[in-house]
């Protein structure tokens, strides 16, 4: 009887803390869960590069004809990671907007929602790699403005902020043209963009962005208007169970076929004019799996869906400011390792200490913001 007691005790305590973590962490909410999921495979995908960035040099402890060499190598092009944010990003902000007047409020609420993790990265990168930064430097990287001066460093993954910002201040201009129409708004973003490339391509001390990969916003937006105008002649913006695992297959066939070309073909694709089109493919991949994931039947959806899935994705901003310099830390703090065993260990490690540490990040750093605005909602 004892023993059945304190079983049952034991279990109760599971279920509190599991609806513990729920709560804490906005899993309770899966109105959005499938995105979620995915913003967890693109932390993954982004992880990846950067870890095994590190031991390109020993080539991954194998023969560069292994197997082993061919699927690391492939895991190496998960620098597509960052166009699934993107997509995701054009997606949720141009969805965000509808039935709202554009005023400065919203940039002011993307400023209070991503600032203060992001300054939290900054600093703990010149903790971890950069040892003397000088002053400049510093405030170029906390102010975004390090990946548009060219020989300016830049600290890990600012460069990605920069154009969500830019991305931002486009969407923000064109917002009463568009008149909240998203087809509209994608093609003033398009036309904007390529404005202002061609007009900076002279100003020899600036780096602008890259149309061809920026263009991952437009299909977000794009995307958006599809599964809008779906609901406005009353059609689901789901797809059947049988046609959304389709597509998601196939999306997913896609991505890897694409990361299996770039670890082949990296330096060609980089020589083409707006690199070939890779990068707009790559966004269409992900816009239909995205699409997929709204599907409320699909067994991918359900998996981008689960759990632990939606966790990572929510801690995902986190996550992607520090796990680069907590690699840095640990690999090398930790004995340097001579096996794909020891590699693939300290794998596990350095991936824990980053879910570990953004989780706490996310509750100190993001999680007012949401507090806030379910307060205003109230």
């Amino acid at each position: 009887m004892r023993i059945m007691s304190a079983t049952r005790a034991s279990s109760t305590n599971v279920w509190s803390a599991t609806d513990y973590l729920k709560r804490k962490f906005g899993l309770d909410e899966t109105r959005l869960g499938g995105l979620d999921g995915l913003r967890a495979i693109a932390l993954l995908m982004v992880f990846n590069v950067h870890f095994f960035g590190f031991y390109t040099g020993t080539n991954f402890f194998s023969e560069k004809t292994s197997l082993f060499y061919q699927v690391i190598s492939v895991l190496r092009a998960g620098h597509l990671g960052v166009d699934l944010f993107f997509v995701v990003s054009g997606f949720l902000i141009i969805r965000s907007m509808q039935g709202t007047r554009p005023s400065a409020s919203f940039l002011k609420k993307r400023a209070y929602r991503l600032g203060p993790m992001h300054f939290f990265g900054v600093f703990l990168y010149i903790f971890a790699v950069s040892a003397s930064p000088s002053v400049i430097d510093m405030l170029a990287n906390l102010f975004l403005l390090a990946p548009l001066i060219k020989n300016m460093p830049v600290y890990g993954l600012i460069w990605t902020l920069t154009w969500e910002w830019i991305f931002y201040l486009f969407i923000f201009l064109i917002a009463r043209v568009a008149s909240g129409q998203p087809l509209r708004a994608a093609l003033l973003l398009t036309v904007l963009t390529v404005f202002s490339c061609v007009a900076m391509q002279n100003v020899t001390s600036v780096k602008w962005i890259e149309p061809g990969r920026f263009f991952g916003f437009v299909i977000g937006i794009v995307l958006f208007a599809e599964m809008n105008r779906a609901v406005g002649q009353s059609k689901k913006t789901s797809m059947s169970k049988c046609w959304s695992d389709m597509a998601a297959v196939a999306a997913i066939i896609g991505i890897v076929a694409m990361q299996v070309i770039w670890s082949r073909y990296a330096l060609t694709i980089l020589d083409l004019p707006l690199q070939g089109g890779f990068y707009v493919l790559v966004d269409i991949f992900f816009a239909l799996l995205i699409k997929a994931s709204f599907s409320t039947d699909g067994i991918i959806a359900r998996l981008l869906s689960s759990p632990f899935l939606r966790f990572l994705g929510k801690i995902s901003y986190s996550f992607y400011l520090v796990h680069i310099s907590l690699n840095w830390l640990l690999l090398n703090w930790l004995a340097p390792v001579t096996s794909k065993i020891g590699m693939l260990a300290y794998y596990a490690i350095t991936l824990t200490c980053s879910i570990v540490v953004s989780s706490v990040t996310y509750l100190l750093l993001e999680q007012p913001y949401f507090n806030k605005k379910a307060n205003i909602r109230q």
